[in-house]
């Protein structure tokens, strides 16, 4: 009997293990449904799509993925790799992008901030170039200036920057005449440095008059610190001359004495 009874359970036993056997998903789950992930390049998730149905092709629905510009380059979305393809099996789709060099902005200014030069799209790691004239920069009575260079250094390019122009200064030089009287050049002094006192280094000068004695008194104008190209005139002291006669005595002897004489209408005809 016992024999009898295990013959008719073990069919029924071995067809549920058959059944058993043949399925591949556990009970509960559609064999016929996958999970795509979608990743950003960092490997960060983005979505996560389950039970996407076999055959299907996928499609991500959330915001557009997005890179972070660095200084060097911009990033634009371009698509998924791998490609997208209907869903056979789980699967994961990384974000990809297209890069850019940045491009920046280059202003050259003058001391006083005019604006010389602007160059955009100047590509990131380059370095920028003026190529406008030689800055200036307006002498003054003290100084004269010439153009050094640029502030801050030159470098590569890696943001907008600004370029301001440099200068050296030097102390102006005039030429200071010296002249007489009469307008005869007695000395003339080239390259005198503003703010020193000028000196006139030849002889004093004279001047020399019939009627009148002279000596000389200074210059016109008075002498100051130097400024400008400037022309000093000597100027003098007058002081009549005195005169000497010699008189004749009738008898023949003659007698020499000094005389001095004023002659007021003679010097008034011939005024100095």
């Amino acid at each position: 009997m016992i024999t009898n009874r295990l013959k008719l359970l073990l069919p029924i036993t071995l067809m549920l293990i058959t059944l058993s056997g043949c399925s591949s998903n556990p009970i509960g789950n559609d064999v016929n449904t996958y999970t795509i992930t979608w990743k950003n390049y960092d490997g960060s998730i983005l979505e996560i799509d389950q039970n996407v149905k076999k055959g299907t092709i996928p499609t991500y629905d959330g915001a557009t993925p997005i890179r972070n510009d660095s200084a060097n380059y911009s990033y634009t979305f371009t698509g998924w790799s791998p490609t997208v393809v209907a869903a056979t099996s789980n699967a994961t789709y990384v974000a990809q992008y297209s890069s850019n060099i940045n491009t920046y902005t280059i202003t050259w200014k003058n001391y006083d901030g005019t604006v010389l030069e602007v160059d955009e799209n100047v590509p990131y790691g380059t370095i920028p170039t003026y190529d406008g004239p030689a800055p200036t920069r307006d002498s003054e009575s003290q100084y004269v200036y010439n153009f050094t260079g640029w502030m801050p250094n030159l470098t590569m390019v890696y943001c907008d920057a600004e370029y301001v122009a440099q200068y050296n200064n030097e102390i102006r030089t005039y030429t200071i005449t010296w002249k007489n009287y009469d307008g005869t050049v007695l000395e003339v002094d080239e390259n005198v440095p503003y703010g020193t006192i000028p000196t006139y280094d030849g002889p004093t000068p004279t001047r020399e008059e019939d009627y009148y004695v002279y000596s000389f008194a200074g210059w016109s104008p008075e002498i100051s610190e130097v400024k400008e190209n400037t022309t000093y005139v000597a100027y003098f002291n007058s002081t009549k001359k005195k005169t000497e006669i010699s008189v004749w005595h009738t008898w023949g002897q003659a007698n020499t004495r000094m005389i001095e004489l004023m002659i007021e209408d003679f010097y008034e005809e011939h005024p100095n």
